[in-house]
């Protein structure tokens, strides 16, 4: 059960980089694109939130010493230290913003901002994932001119973080099983499994969706083109 909660709640995840991707290529503006990236966002804020509180439960199964209370509290206070530390960093990066004028030198605040905020939420035991997006969230509400050259320095090295994401995914699939079985009775079982969290999530994606998008009265463009459009699957 604690491995199916673990799976139910990366589920949630969508990704983000190639909602934006595609938002960019095609230059899709209007009421659905600004639905479908704020979904983006608080899905995967969601994701990264429940996963906390999920791991926490797997914990308490192992761990007969620890009370529920204390395995919320862990994980609650990680979220707080996550916010902390990413909405310190996102005010900072937009004094810098406001006061650095040439786009290449803000360019290196970024990748440093990135560096340190995830550097932090490391050394605090926090997820870097949470506490940079916090960081975003902050920075891009206080920004009261909506500042362009913050956006597109993250664009400059955007190609290069997503190749070393693929290449380190690929480092980690591994066509053996710690348990000793052949690698091809292994990937025969991780198909089996694949197919039915990418059909069970794709069904949950297009229902949530729909629900909510008539519970928030949308127009029905909107409820029925943004589930498919949150299929894509974050890493």
């Amino acid at each position: 059960p604690s491995r199916a909660l673990l799976f139910a709640t990366v589920a949630i995840a969508t990704a983000p980089a190639t909602i934006i991707a595609l938002v960019k290529e095609t230059r899709s503006k209007g009421i659905f694109v600004k639905t479908l990236i704020a979904a983006v966002a608080l899905n995967n804020m969601s994701c990264i939130l429940l996963f906390e509180i999920a791991r926490a439960f797997a914990g308490r199964t192992s761990d007969e010493g620890a009370g529920f209370t204390a395995n919320l509290i862990v994980p609650a206070m990680n979220v707080l230290k996550a916010v902390g530390v990413g909405g310190c960093m996102g005010l900072i990066v937009e004094i810098v913003a406001r006061l650095t004028v040439r786009r290449e030198r803000f360019a290196t605040v970024a990748v440093v901002a990135i560096l340190l905020v995830s550097g932090i939420a490391n050394s605090l035991g926090v997820s870097p994932l949470l506490a940079c997006l916090f960081m975003g969230i902050v920075q891009t509400n206080l920004s009261a001119a909506k500042n362009k050259r913050v956006e597109s320095a993250f664009e400059d090295f955007e190609p290069a973080i997503l190749t070393i994401f693929f290449t380190l995914a690929g480092m980690h699939l591994s066509l053996g099983s710690p348990s000793g079985t052949t690698g091809q009775h292994a990937m025969a079982l991780a198909g089996l499994l694949t197919v039915l969290f990418v059909l069970s999530r794709i069904a949950g994606k297009l229902l949530a969706a729909d629900l909510a998008m008539r519970w928030g009265r949308t127009t029905d463009q909107v409820r029925k083109n943004l589930g498919i459009a949150l299929v894509p699957q974050a890493g």
